[in-house]
């Protein structure tokens, strides 16, 4: 009897968020969907639904969040830096500025999700469906976009140096310009010839 209690107890730990810097904080957005400005660094939440949550501002590097639902969500700012959104759900979702930076968003839905303005450095978006998405004035730096769908997206102003495309090339676009080559001097004009001698006077 009480090895099956330890087991279930074991079986529901596993099924639970584990705990971040702040775990008051991480009960909150359980309890609420909201939870602007918090403390969530190294957090699971894998397989959670927090549709239309208020995470604003909040701190979520290198959480766990693969397979979240987190449609039509505020994340304006947020940082999730090299957190795991594989297979996340973030259509409609604001991104407005976010820090994304080495983030895992592997076959990643993000319909129509606003990403104006965020850090996407180094972001993993192999087979992510960015379709209608608002890239404008992204970083996409060396970022992987292989075999993700940008139908319709906006990348105005966007910067995908080095990102490797949906086709698998190397994008150049938003890379520095090489330095133009110096054009050499002209070469200093020839001193003028001398004058000739004046004629010897008759005798």
């Amino acid at each position: 009897m009480k090895q099956k209690i330890l087991i279930t107890g074991l079986l529901l730990a596993s099924t639970l968020p584990l705990p971040a810097q702040n775990p008051t904080q991480i009960n909150q957005l359980l309890n609420s969907n909201s939870c602007q400005k918090c403390d969530l660094q190294g957090a699971n939440l894998t397989g959670l639904s927090f549709s239309g949550a208020n995470l604003a501002g909040a701190a979520l590097l290198n959480a766990n969040l693969s397979g979240v639902n987190l449609s039509n969500s505020k994340l304006i700012v947020a940082n999730l830096n090299r957190a795991n959104l594989n297979n996340a759900n973030l259509n409609n979702t604001d991104l407005y500025g976010a820090i994304l930076t080495g983030t895992d968003l592997r076959n990643a839905t993000l319909i129509n999700a606003d990403l104006t303005n965020a850090n996407l450095y180094l972001a993993d978006l192999t087979g992510a469906n960015l379709a209608g998405a608002n890239l404008k004035s992204a970083n996409l730096e060396s970022a992987k976009l292989k075999d993700a769908n940008l139908a319709g997206a906006t990348i105005t102003n966007a910067i995908l140096c080095k990102a490797t495309m949906p086709n698998g090339s190397i994008s150049q676009q938003g890379c520095p310009k090489p330095p133009a080559a110096e054009t050499p001097a002209p070469p200093a004009p020839s001193p003028p010839a001398p004058a000739p001698p004046p004629p010897n006077p008759p005798k």
